[in-house]
């Protein structure tokens, strides 16, 4: 896929979005990950584009739908992250990557409530400080460019808790983001800068993710592992364009949800696109300009169309939760709170 300079688009795509399949929001780490049926997106490819028949990932299962593999030179911030997840690095030790992936899970409807809830600010054991992380900034999880840090801390948005038995919390419109701080320095790995300004319809974008490249629709239980770094170029679209196969999200909900999160068009909606998957949550949404990292969004979550048999597998729109001062939440001054790199918001 051509990036930076060279991306181009066959016109402005003003795609047509419909979408919301009811997938139950899960707060364990998928990447927007490990629950096949309860899952918040991230991303997959189902193309594998001068894929190599000596290549032992090429005929994989598991990043990206649509999606490219990434050279040794673009948007090399990403990483894989954990054994389930995608992040970005945004500091000299911060990484930032999707509050649900390293949350402790929500009690289910039938189970009954820990008392109190949720634990540990909402942060799931394996990410507590002291915890062991491994990150990979290779190109894929058999390259050397790997190793376990250790967890220093683990903030999460507010927003995440503001209802703790939500089962889908980003239709609520919280905002799907946090930050892992590690004890060492990566140098090895570049940084991006966490873009302020807000995004409007229509910017050239790219997303990323080390998830599975198939199909989102696993059987129950399946364990989603991370595989390879891939890419592709997207536009931002209306956020109006997700009501249109889900009746039940209201325009009040839906201005919320926009004013939250990113909205980009699936591969279902058109065949150049790319669709999250799973393993891609929290994956950076970077601006198109590959010389200049800029982080404007993090994979969240998805929808579907609602008219198809067996609805699920590859997206119809996708939601990255946005980073801007102006967004619903405030994001952008909580996460330079957090001491992460940050550009723009003048």
């Amino acid at each position: 896929m051509a990036l930076g300079n060279a991306i181009r688009f066959e016109g402005a795509k003003m795609r047509q979005k419909s979408a919301l399949q009811d997938l139950a929001s899960s707060s364990v780490a998928f990447g927007l990950a490990a629950l096949a049926s309860a899952v918040l997106a991230g991303c997959a490819s189902s193309a594998e584009p001068d894929a190599s028949a000596e290549d032992p990932l090429a005929s994989s299962e598991q990043s990206l739908i649509g999606g490219n593999l990434a050279t040794a030179d673009q948007f090399r911030s990403t990483v894989g992250f954990g054994d389930v997840c995608t992040a970005a690095k945004v500091g000299p030790r911060h990484f930032l990557t999707a509050a649900h992936c390293v949350a402790v899970p929500r009690p289910g409807r039938l189970d009954p409530i820990p008392d109190p809830f949720p634990p540990n600010d909402g942060v799931a054991e394996k990410y507590l400080p002291g915890s062991p992380l491994l990150i990979h900034w290779g190109l894929n999880v058999n390259d050397p460019e790997q190793a376990e840090f250790t967890i220093t801390k683990t903030s999460i948005h507010p927003s995440w808790w503001e209802c703790p038995l939500c089962q889908q919390p980003s239709r609520n419109a919280a905002a799907d983001i946090g930050v892992v701080e590690i004890a060492e320095d990566t140098p090895a790995i570049p940084e991006a800068r966490v873009e302020l300004d807000r995004i409007a319809v229509g910017v050239e974008v790219v997303e990323v993710g080390w998830g599975c490249e198939v199909t989102t629709a696993l059987p129950p239980g399946t364990r989603v592992e991370l595989n390879r770094f891939k890419l592709d170029d997207a536009l931002t679209i209306v956020a109006t364009e997700i009501q249109r196969h889900e009746p039940r999200i209201s325009d009040e909900q839906r201005e919320r949800i926009d004013a939250s999160y990113v909205i980009t068009a699936g591969r279902d909606q058109n065949a150049n696109d790319a669709s999250l998957c799973l393993g891609d949550s929290g994956g950076p949404l970077y601006l198109a300009d590959n010389a200049d990292p800029r982080v404007v969004g993090v994979n969240s979550d998805y929808t579907f169309r609602g008219d198809q048999p067996e609805p699920g597998g590859i997206s119809w729109t996708d939601w990255h939760t946005r980073t801007s001062l102006e967004s619903l939440h405030g994001v952008g001054q909580w996460l330079i709170e957090q001491g992460v790199s940050t550009v723009g918001g003048d």
